[in-house]
């Protein structure tokens, strides 16, 4: 049951990660596997990974840690930015017109 939860708040943190990135905020995702040295140049990261690797996963905002252990929910975020939820979810829209000759 763990697994799921934590898949599913993967999942639902991926998606809002990336609808935020397309409008233009600064989010960073990192993969320990792919990015170590990302992990190791933080001393708070390092320090929280060296206690226990199910500190994982971490998050950052403006360089403080305010979760570890799991994913962030779109609330969480929506607090940290200042945004509502539903700007979350939103999707980006583009317009496009085509006019002929």
């Amino acid at each position: 049951m763990l697994f799921n939860q934590r898949y599913r708040s993967q999942i639902g943190f991926s998606a809002a990660a990336n609808n935020l990135f397309v409008k233009g905020y600064d989010i960073n995702r990192y993969s320990l596997l792919s990015h170590t040295e990302v992990f190791n140049s933080n001393e708070q990261v390092k320090t929280l990974m060296d206690a226990d690797l199910n500190n994982l996963p971490i998050t950052l905002v403006n360089g403080e840690v305010v979760k570890t252990h799991d994913f962030p929910s779109n609330e969480e975020l929506a607090e940290w930015l200042n945004i509502s939820v539903e700007e979350i979810l939103k999707k980006q829209t583009v317009n496009i017109q085509i006019k002929g000759k």
